[in-house]
């Protein structure tokens, strides 16, 4: 699966992931993608963690001074201030408009979940910066039709208050996810995309029909499926 085709990024295309489990793991697979046709930002408004195993043509810098003397066409570059918890935090606003004048695509991750599959989002998530051009939502359909645990929710209060969650990780709850009020794309900038991911089709058959119940739904947003 292509995620660069079934998003259909383009150059100059400044992404902002928010959602749940598996942003970071989806923005470096979309990066390696489109490392052959350009070169790549990868940063957060949040924090993200810093990376630990860089592959080839894959760099970390905490700010654009150190982009100077490097030809970044090719490369991934990840990008942001270092915190004492081996993570990073956004670029300065003065770093980052200089690197939209150099990187053909930007991935930022805008949201925060502390590693957790689902979360209720506060009153200041996502942090999704002016310059976005698409919005993708990530929402794990891992534990879709069991009981989810309360240790796999961010937020387990709020997240039972607004999508009228109880035990079971049903359609109603992920339909609340997307378009309740206080839900996933409140503050989206750009194209909005759902992308279900962690989705198996042979663990569950029924999953099939309800995901094409909530992809007619609204043909405002489009919606990916990660078939596993």
């Amino acid at each position: 699966m292509s995620l660069a085709k079934e998003f259909d990024i383009k150059k100059n295309d400044i992404i902002s992931f928010i959602g749940s489990g598996g942003k970071t793991t989806t923005i470096y697979k979309l990066a390696r993608e489109l490392i052959f046709s350009g070169s790549v930002l990868i940063t957060t408004t949040t924090k993200m963690k810093v990376p630990e195993n860089l592959l080839e043509n894959e760099i970390f810098i905490e700010s654009y001074d150190e982009l100077k003397d490097i030809n970044v066409n090719n490369k991934i570059v990840i990008a942001g201030r270092k915190t004492v918890e081996n993570k990073f935090n956004a670029l300065t606003d003065e770093d980052f408009i200089h690197c939209l004048k150099i990187f053909d695509y930007i991935l930022i991750e805008a949201d925060g979940s502390k590693r957790l599959p689902y979360k209720a989002w506060r009153e200041f998530e996502p942090v999704i910066r002016p310059e976005t051009t698409k919005t993708i939502g990530v929402i794990p359909m891992k534990y879709f039709g069991e009981i989810l645990r309360a240790e796999l929710i961010f937020n387990e209060e709020k997240f039972k208050e607004n999508f009228g969650f109880k035990e079971e990780l049903d359609f109603e709850t992920i339909k609340n996810i997307i378009f309740h009020e206080e839900v996933i794309f409140k503050n989206a900038v750009g194209e909005k995309v759902i992308y279900f991911n962690q989705y198996s089709f042979e663990k569950n058959e029924i999953t099939q029909d309800y995901v094409k119940k909530l992809i007619d739904y609204d043909d405002k947003i489009n919606y990916i499926i990660e078939k596993i």
